[in-house]
């Protein structure tokens, strides 16, 4: 048997190599493409934390129009620090996350999905019924108590 020309092994050669190349791109790509990192929060804990901050703003509201002298800024900014303390998280670690979910919409799109889910099972015509929910919830009353100290 003759040997093989040289040009035909080198092309040979890298058409192995750029096909593995390919492939290992392809699979990396595949494996980590719906995988949230561990330095960023998970979805669902995503999408609960972001229903808390929520209902904290709206808290936060609602206790100013119940006293104006109660300001809603410094309301919000001091029960949306108690979500983060509460969920074991802060402000640097929540910018982070949210700033890569909206890098991924989607995976976003599941945590915006989580939270209308929440808002539809949890569909109360006033505040006061929310309000009077989240007090039977062990760790969003912890929120509360806090949230009763501004009044």
């Amino acid at each position: 048997m003759s040997a093989m020309p040289a040009n035909i092994r080198m092309r040979l050669n890298n058409i192995i190599k750029y096909s593995l190349l390919f492939l290992s791109l392809f699979v990396l790509s595949c494996t980590s493409r719906y995988q949230v990192p561990d330095d960023i929060i998970q979805q669902q804990k995503m999408a609960d934390i972001m229903w808390d901050v929520v209902t904290a703003q709206t808290l936060a509201t609602e206790l100013n129009k119940k006293d104006s002298s109660v300001s809603v800024a410094a309301t919000a900014v001091r029960l949306t620090s108690e979500v983060y303390r509460i969920h074991g998280i802060n402000k640097a670690e929540y910018d982070k996350s949210y700033a890569w979910y909206l890098n991924r919409p989607d995976l976003f799109r599941v945590v915006f999905d989580s939270l209308y889910t929440q808002q539809q099972r949890d569909n109360v015509p006033t505040l006061q019924k929310r309000y009077d929910r989240m007090k039977q919830d062990s760790l969003r009353s912890k929120f509360l108590k806090n949230a009763k100290g501004l009044q």
